[in-house]
């Protein structure tokens, strides 16, 4: 079980996997666990958002970027609210959560969702963090946008070409790694393919790939003539 505070007027309990509201007194609840919420109703700010964890469940990881108090997801078209503060019952001693970083976790279902994260896969720099407050201001995200994100990046748009409708070929340049490769996405910046080895468990968006890769720093380009539709 999960409680939330500060998201609704009194404590809001959880179900252990986020995914069901409870109520802010649900039944066949411990009289330890009510006091423990109390007293954390004592200590916490009520303009701070923070997560008391009774029980945590397995369920669905999500990926997202971490900036401030907002939670983008990996298509950058949509934000939640961020967690940044926990308590382990029983402990009346807060944990600070990360932002500004590329993390996963897991979205709690209440009002438009909040980001619970778990684990760190990479910190943001001033520069990426500077590209995603850009996003925040852009009405419409199409590729005219994408492509002026990635000049905030450092990275260069050397070629591009529309194979139908609903996939675009890229060839791209980061100065930061003074590295050259390629990307085949659909309109919504899902990578369908890329000549760069990377190992990850899920299919990436264009700005995660980015990303990863400067994380790995050194990587493995597979030659154009490979690809189909790499041959500019």
């Amino acid at each position: 079980m999960l409680c939330l505070f500060n998201v609704t007027r009194f404590p809001l309990y959880l179900s252990a996997d986020g995914k069901k509201i409870l109520g802010s007194s649900p039944q066949n609840i411990s009289y330890t666990y009510k006091e423990y919420i109390h007293s954390l109703s004592n200590l916490i700010p009520k303009n701070e958002v923070c997560l008391a964890i009774i029980e945590i469940a397995n369920t669905k990881l999500k990926r997202r970027f971490l900036i401030k108090n907002k939670a983008f997801n990996p298509h950058l078209k949509n934000t939640e609210g961020l967690i940044r503060k926990q308590f382990i019952f029983p402990s009346l001693e807060p944990e600070q959560l990360p932002t500004n970083c590329y993390a996963i976790g897991m979205t709690l279902k209440v009002r438009s969702g909040v980001f619970l994260p778990l684990s760190t896969i990479r910190h943001l720099t001033t520069q990426e963090i500077k590209a995603l407050h850009v996003i925040q201001r852009v009405k419409v995200l199409n590729l005219n946008t994408m492509l002026s994100l990635l000049k905030h990046l450092n990275i260069q748009l050397i070629e591009k070409r529309e194979l139908n409708k609903e996939t675009i070929a890229l060839k791209l340049h980061d100065a930061h790694l003074n590295l050259e490769y390629c990307v085949l996405m659909d309109t919504s910046f899902k990578i369908i393919e890329t000549n760069v080895c990377i190992n990850f468990f899920q299919q990436l968006y264009l700005f995660e790939l980015i990303l990863l890769i400067r994380e790995e720093q050194i990587v493995h380009i597979y030659p154009e003539s490979g690809f189909e539709w790499a041959i500019f």
